[in-house]
């Protein structure tokens, strides 16, 4: 919102220097325009100012030849209205700009929300089967909890791996050997439609 109101105000200041501007210099383009009384100037002996010479009418001829000056010349504050309405209109511009941006982002975040099954998320502990080739088969166990809690099927989320060993293996003086332990991949989470 800073931004915005700083702008605002460079663009209001801006506006009032060139208007200014445009003031000064058209009050001395004015003034010399209409023929503004000369300064009188001193006498060549410093002494005496001569009286400004009375001028005369021009003829009827020639005041009907000049073009009649506008019923309404632009001001201060003509040029300032004209310099805000401009301001004004660009940030509208901006601004619904930037809406329709906004409402483009809006309609595509409810379309994918609108694609998105209506699930849920299971918790728990489901062992993944060894596959034909020996490696865990992780979607069966992601089915089967995901069933557990009343879904269909989902989407495995979170795995994890532990090693399960014969009872035996923790008596003491047993000597451990080869297949007596097996390590076991299981599902903890799942999203599940």
């Amino acid at each position: 919102m800073q931004k915005p109101v700083r702008r605002v105000k460079k663009v209001l200041r801006s506006a009032l220097s060139v208007a200014s501007l445009a003031c000064v210099s058209a009050g001395i383009s004015g003034a010399l325009a209409q023929g503004a009384p000369s300064v009188p100037q001193p006498s060549q002996s410093g002494l005496q100012m001569a009286p400004p010479a009375q001028s005369t009418p021009p003829p009827a001829s020639v005041q009907q030849q000049q073009p009649m000056p506008p019923a309404s010349a632009p001001g201060l504050l003509d040029k300032l209205g004209d310099i805000i309405k401009e301001t004004v209109d660009d940030m509208s511009a901006n601004l619904k700009g930037t809406r329709s941006t906004i409402d483009n982002l809006n309609k595509g975040a409810a379309d994918t929300l609108t694609r998105l099954p209506a699930g849920g998320i299971a918790l728990g502990r489901a062992i993944c089967p060894r596959a034909a080739n020996g490696a865990p088969d992780c979607q069966v166990a992601t089915d089967t909890l995901c069933k557990s809690k009343g879904y269909a099927t989902g989407t495995s989320l979170g795995t994890e791996t532990a090693e399960t060993c014969a009872p035996r293996v923790y008596v003491p003086g047993y000597q451990r050997k080869d297949g007596d332990c097996t390590i076991d991949t299981y599902v903890t989470r799942a999203a599940c439609n």
